[in-house]
């Protein structure tokens, strides 16, 4: 008999057989604890996930510009594309987008706020004629896109030339400098395993350089294995390091250039994955250790876009593990695959992409070759894949192709899929949707290793902690932003009511309460072109404060620079031309190349109709404000009290306010009733009273008297100390795209020169659910091979892009 004794405990027996089935019984228990342990631990990842992807929706914007080449002095015509992070389907969240053109020291050179509805927007840019010539970076974004990193704002190559000044000069580098890289397919490289090694090999220019021969070599010189290079620089290769030897990389570009590189840090100890295709719509995983470990268990959890797949967990079975995935649950474009330990931690990762169903675009001109000054009819169909009608949201414009301008490799489609989910740069993204066949898979599956994904941190995810946005999306309007600060010390005052008004034919007005850093948040709806912004506290009770407004636009850049400009001498006869066309439009089209397409405005307050409207004319004019209320207003209340005046606005029903109203003139507030009185009422055309209680954001109003005077531009109204007055650029104006009709003998035979080389612009074109549209337009006198460009989206987010070409002739 087994004697089992427990301190303070009655004495327990137990028979021999008994014994042993207990022991097997803890065990049991110790490892269904151990693996309920690491189930709920894994678990806990894919809560952690989906809880992540709900508090920080990702979004996506693509412009389309009319083409990427301009001279100092052109307009840049775009439209904007919103669309959520993980279906690409177009997004209404915001309704404002930021559009910057920047330099190459990443400073801004032209900024504009455009307006959105429906998840597009449109504008230009007007290069001035200050510009420097050089390839400058056209970018955008939204508020809430300014929460996150701003690598995922949208970025373009846009060249400028200015061949009114002379070129900068271009700094020298050195021809046949190279650089290479090597990617571990699971993100490390460990001894004793087989590994697979990405590699990229770039020039100094970062286009690859394809045809390279390499080998590894340890350090006694010994080659352990040889690759080479294919198509965009890209390939990859096994290779098995092993213990106590070093190795490095000797590549051979050419006939006559050698560089040797190193390789990433060999681990003695880690994990390794190696994802290969295993046919019937299938894929195998291998992950495999060479650590001392025993009954791990491991989590593959995959990812599209931040929508989860599917998460499968599997026991390591003599240090390996291999899932079979099948691709029909995996979504389109590019998924992230991440193995997890029971610890939570990520051992290693990598990206698989499955091409996605696209938008089909088919474009027909009436004729193959034009006449100048010819009407061009042009057919547009849009479907799936199966040929059905698509109704879709499009975009084109007609360009005239050259050595300065040629079709752009960069689109809605690849963009999307692509290159917004993917680090650095992608060489001809357009290539991997437009092709088909082995070489294409293999080029693909390369990229996908060497680039990786850069839409968020696996620490960020599975922390605890939450954070706040900082930045809120514009889900009516532009905000403009302030900060409220003490005259004493300039801290951030907490809980001070401030107000915005916009003075001018349509006025408005908003209020906002700072929070505990001072900052305050206007919201401000239909405001187009720049204005005077007037922005004060209630001088009467906040009389120690001020605001200073802030810029709306992110002072956060991707780091990424833009090679510097070069142009051949061969291109310098186009350059001349060009620029004497350039010239000559502007002279003679200013007017029409200029015209703005202004938004119908909102002749009503921001507290609509009145309870009663005074037109002072209808009555007797009295020389004081304060006989003008005493004799007809009796909707309001003057009143003398502890030596100071107050105007009160009569309830609804008997009686008046405790609080003095809200008083505004041309929609700018006066809190001081003295100040209120002193204005002259033969300035004042109307007055309107509001009695009921307003809110007005975060503030209340008492009642509403509102002074509108004949000029309304404020130059005979004396504003309240303290009051900021700024000049404030608001919502874009819309420029109207200028394309002349030549269907009549006169305008035919019109002498007045058309050098028009953008013979088309149009950011607005729906096809309906029949999938049919018709544009038209007219050549130019410029005789050429134009391009025609047309890209867009279906509503469940579908993008293509298609370009057709046609001559002009003499």
């Amino acid at each position: 008999m087994i004697h089992v004794k427990k301190r303070s405990s009655p004495e327990i027996f137990f028979e021999p057989a008994m014994g042993v089935r207990w022991l097997f019984a803890l065990c049991l228990f110790l490892c269904a604890s151990k693996s309920m342990g690491q189930s709920a631990s894994l678990e806990n990842i894919r809560q952690h996930f989906i809880h992540y992807g709900r508090e920080n929706l990702q979004e996506k914007l693509f412009v389309h510009t009319d083409k990427s080449f301009y001279l100092a002095g052109e307009l840049i015509w775009f439209k904007i594309y919103d669309v959520d992070g993980s279906f690409h389907k177009p997004l209404e969240l915001t309704k404002v987008a930021y559009v910057e053109l920047l330099d190459q020291a990443q400073k801004p050179v032209a900024q504009a706020k455009i307006s959105m509805q429906e998840g597009t927007g449109n504008g230009s840019f007007f290069l001035p004629v200050s510009l420097h010539s050089g390839n400058f970076t056209l970018r955008a974004y939204t508020n809430w896109m300014k929460n996150f990193n701003s690598s995922y704002f949208f970025e373009k190559r846009v060249t400028v030339v200015n061949t009114l000044r002379s070129p900068d000069p271009v700094q020298q580098t050195d021809s046949a400098t190279y650089r290479a890289g090597f990617f571990p397919e699971g993100g490390d490289l460990v001894q004793g395993l087989q590994n697979r090694l990405a590699l990229e090999i770039l020039d100094t220019n970062g286009k690859g350089v394809e045809g390279c021969q390499g080998a590894l070599l340890d350090q006694n010189g010994d080659t352990a294995v040889q690759f080479n290079s294919g198509r965009f620089g890209l390939g990859n290769f096994y290779f098995r390091p092993e213990a106590n030897k070093t190795y490095h990389a000797v590549i051979k570009i050419g006939t006559d250039t050698i560089i040797q590189q190193e390789l990433p840090r060999i681990l003695e100890k880690g994990f390794v994955m190696n994802l290969v295709d295993a046919g019937s719509d299938s894929l195998k995983l291998t992950v495999e250790t060479n650590s001392t470990v025993s009954d791990v268990t491991l989590l593959l959890l995959i990812h599209t876009r931040q929508v989860l797949d599917l998460t499968e967990t599997l026991q390591l079975n003599k240090n390996k593990a291999i899932f079979f995935i099948d691709k029909k649950k995996l979504g389109e474009g590019i998924s992230q695959l991440t193995i997890f330990n029971s610890a939570r931690q990520p051992l290693c990762e990598r990206l698989y992409f499955k091409k996605p169903g696209e938008l089909h675009l088919r474009l027909e001109t009436d004729q193959k070759v034009y006449a100048l000054r010819h009407k061009v009819e042009l057919g547009i169909q849009s479907e799936n894949e199966s040929g059905s009608p698509l109704a879709s949201n499009l975009s084109m414009s007609v360009f005239l192709l050259d050595s300065l301008q040629s079709p752009e490799d960069v689109d809605i489609l690849s963009y999307l899929w692509l290159q917004s989910d993917l680090k650095g740069h992608i060489e001809s993204p357009a290539y991997y949707f437009r092709n088909s066949g082995k070489e294409v898979e293999e080029t693909t599956d390369n990229l996908m290793m060497t680039h990786g994904w850069r839409r968020f941190r696996w620490e960020d995810v599975l922390s605890n902690e939450r954070k706040v946005p900082e930045f809120i999306p514009e889900f009516e309007g532009h905000i403009v932003r302030g900060r409220i600060l003490d005259n004493k010390n300039s801290s951030p005052a907490d809980d001070i009511t401030a107000y915005l008004s916009i003075p001018g034919e349509k006025s408005l007005f908003c209020a906002a309460t700072s929070d505990q850093n001072g900052n305050l948040h206007f919201d401000v709806k239909d405001f187009f072109g720049s204005e005077e912004v007037i922005v004060q506290t209630n001088g009467w009770k906040d009389s120690s404060y001020h605001v200073n407004i802030l810029s709306p636009f992110s002072e956060k850049n991707s780091g990424i620079g833009m090679p510097s400009l070069r142009l051949s001498k061969d291109q310098e006869g186009q350059l001349l031309e060009r620029s004497i066309n350039s010239q000559v439009q502007n002279a003679y089209l200013a007017a029409q190349i200029n015209r703005f397409l202004n938004p119908i405005p909102d002749s009503s307050l921001f507290f609509g109709r009145p309870d009663r409207t005074y037109l002072l004319d209808d009555y007797v004019r009295f020389s004081s404000m304060e006989d003008v209320f005493r004799e007809y207003v009796t909707e309001v209340l003057l009143k003398r009290e502890r030596g100071k005046n107050h105007t009160r606005v009569a309830l609804p029903g008997k009686g008046f306010f405790d609080e003095d109203p809200l008083v505004l003139v041309d929609g700018v507030p006066h809190f001081n009733p003295d100040s209120i009185l002193a204005l002259d009422p033969l300035k004042m055309r109307k007055l309107d009273v509001v009695k009921r209680k307003y809110f007005i954001g975060p503030a209340i109003a008492p009642g509403i008297i509102s002074f509108i005077s004949y000029k309304k531009d404020l130059s005979d109204i004396q504003l309240e100390p303290g009051a900021l007055v700024v000049e404030y650029p608001g919502l874009q104006l819309q420029r109207e795209f200028y394309s002349p009709s030549y269907n009549t003998e006169v305008r035919l035979h019109d002498r007045m020169p058309d050098f028009r080389n953008v013979l088309y612009w149009s950011p607005e074109i729906k096809t309906g659910s029949s999938g049919r549209e018709q544009a038209s337009f007219y050549t130019s006198d410029q005789a050429g091979r134009y391009a025609v460009m047309i890209q867009g989206i279906t509503p469940d987010g579908k993008a293509g892009s298609q370009l057709i070409v046609f001559d002009v002739k003499n």
